[in-house]
């Protein structure tokens, strides 16, 4: 089914979720259509990678064959465009510091993403910071 022309009848549901999905999308299409099929106060919520990080946006450069035509990582833009179509947008930062345990052997990984989650839930509170974070979780209210 089209994300960005679903088939669903109006005010259909009290939940749309998604992962990793709309950054493939054109929001302005897709945040059009999800508000049309939830419900009056219904909520989606979406998963998605952000797209500030410098280091990030080097690997993907580096890594275009597990990429797609169509990828645009979010940026704080997409978040002011979603707030044309619903009544409140939070927006939650995740994996900063904690991407580095990607990186490391096996035997330190899991040490590393602990530190680095502990020092994410502390860096990530600063508004100049969070938008170089991984993902975002946006929780969007109709």
């Amino acid at each position: 089914m089209n994300a960005e022309a679903m088939s669903f009848e109006d005010n259909k549901f009290d939940l749309v979720y998604g992962r990793g999905i709309i950054h493939h999308l054109d929001l302005d299409r897709c945040f059009s259509d999800v508000v049309r099929v939830l419900k009056p106060n219904g909520v989606a919520s979406f998963y998605e990678p952000m797209g500030h990080n410098p280091l990030l946006n080097a690997f993907r450069r580096r890594t275009p064959l597990i990429r797609t035509a169509d990828e645009h990582p979010l940026l704080i833009s997409d978040f002011a465009l979603a707030r044309r179509y619903f009544s409140n947008v939070q927006v939650d930062y995740f994996g900063l510091c904690s991407v580095g345990s990607a990186l490391m052997p096996r035997s330190i990984s899991e040490t590393v993403y602990t530190v680095g989650k502990a020092v994410d839930s502390v860096v990530l509170t600063l508004p100049f910071v969070k938008r170089f974070a991984w993902y975002a979780l946006l929780t969007l209210r109709a």
